[in-house]
């Protein structure tokens, strides 16, 4: 279920890129790429870890739980980009509304403790692409 939904997420960035024509459009949809993939690295990485008993099935379910928060949020978030080539003043409120609480979820994620400390690093590395990822859209949707 969470590697369907990460799928159909990278799939939907993925169409969004070639069709860009605004630079604040392409770096919403580059973000929502990247995401997708360091969400994907998450939910294999804490599938791995917890089957290898080295990540603890309450942290596992923790990680899940946020790349499916995550997950909705960029699926919302082409939704609403899906078919544009520029991003209007109600777009960039609509899509700030999609992925700030987002942003503060992950910022606000716990500390994930491993007896493998390649898992932790692979983890806090893919929330750290998220969070710099997502940040940078903040930015670039509130700057104008």
């Amino acid at each position: 279920m969470y590697r369907v939904a990460s799928v159909l997420f990278l799939v939907l960035s993925l169409v969004l890129v070639p069709a860009c024509t605004d630079n604040d459009l392409l770096t919403v949809s580059k973000a929502l790429n990247d995401t997708a993939s360091a969400v994907g690295v998450i939910q294999s990485t804490a599938i791995a870890a917890n089957q290898q008993k080295t990540l603890s099935d309450d942290a596992t379910s923790q990680l899940l739980t946020l790349t499916v928060k995550i997950t909705t949020a960029g699926q919302q978030a082409s939704a609403v980009t899906r078919k544009l080539s520029t991003l209007a003043p109600a777009d960039k409120a609509k899509l700030l509304s999609i992925l700030t609480p987002i942003i503060a979820a992950v910022s606000q994620a716990p500390q994930i403790q491993s007896a493998d400390p390649k898992v932790q690093q692979q983890i806090q590395a893919a929330l750290l692409l998220i969070s710099t990822s997502l940040n940078s859209v903040q930015l670039v949707l509130a700057a104008k």
